[in-house]
């Protein structure tokens, strides 16, 4: 009816009138403002603490707020403006969307110290086995990537048997199943490197993937048309000052799509 007409047009020229405000602001101001990132659960819990702190206090006029969701809502958000800049995995393969890469990440497997795999220094993506590996829940982008690496294997495996059936909403719950020597879970690199710095390898083991590594590319994301790239560039650059050297330096890997 045209009352909603009326409230849809009003958030219209509401939306066009903080973005013209954000032109000005870009033009003759310094870095300020509001920015709003969403960032998929697994990369948020290993990414955000290596950069927040300094970028809060490099810039400390940015309001900033952060979401963590799912690759698709991400995306959803970003067409509709609601959020700014998103960090998850690439490419996304969609034209309307400025994709700036980040890192490169590989895969790491986590076995307990009673699976098959645990005599082994390294593994192949050959071992992977989906009788005994744990994935997230539909909806993860990780473990779509992780479906398509052990695709080469499904075939051999359709008439496994397995007698539990579980999938995770966090890569926490799929440790903690592993450290009980109940199968094991792939986890990207900066979170095997957070269980290294919290002790927490001697109840699991963290094996390494012989080259090529298969790996996951991080990247910023945000809408081509989008005008606060001044505040986005900051959080890129306090992004790449503060992430291990290695990850932008990778040699004999893949990514996985």
């Amino acid at each position: 009816d045209i009352g909603q007409k009326v409230i849809e047009q009003a958030k219209v020229i509401l939306e066009e009138t903080e973005r013209m405000q954000d032109i000005i602001h870009d033009f003759t101001q310094g870095i300020f403002g509001t920015l709003r990132l969403g960032i998929i659960p697994t990369v948020a819990p290993y990414l955000l603490p290596l950069f927040l702190h300094q970028f809060m206090r490099q810039y400390p006029d940015v309001d900033l707020t952060i979401d963590e969701l799912q690759t698709q809502p991400i995306v959803d958000r970003l067409i509709h403006r609601e959020i700014d800049v998103g960090i998850l995995a690439s490419p996304l393969n969609d034209s309307r969307f400025i994709e700036k890469p980040l890192y490169l990440e590989p895969f790491v497997a986590y076995v307990g110290r009673q699976h098959r795999l645990a005599g082994k220094k390294k593994i192949h993506v050959g071992d992977l086995s989906l009788s005994d590996l744990w994935l997230l829940k539909e909806g993860h982008c990780f473990r779509d990537q992780i479906l398509h690496l052990c695709k080469p294997t499904m075939e051999q495996q359709k008439h496994y048997s397995v007698h539990l059936h579980f999938e995770g909403e966090n890569l926490e719950t799929l440790l903690n199943l592993v450290d009980k020597n109940i199968g094991m879970t792939l986890l990207p690199f900066l979170a095997a490197a957070g269980l290294k710095r919290n002790s927490r390898s001697s109840a699991g083991l963290i094996k390494e993937f012989v080259p090529p590594i298969p790996t996951r590319k991080i990247s910023l994301v945000y809408p081509r048309s989008e005008l606060k790239k001044r505040l986005i560039q900051a959080l890129e650059v306090e992004i790449l000052d503060a992430i291990p050297g290695g990850l932008r330096r990778m040699h004999r890997h893949f990514v996985v799509p």
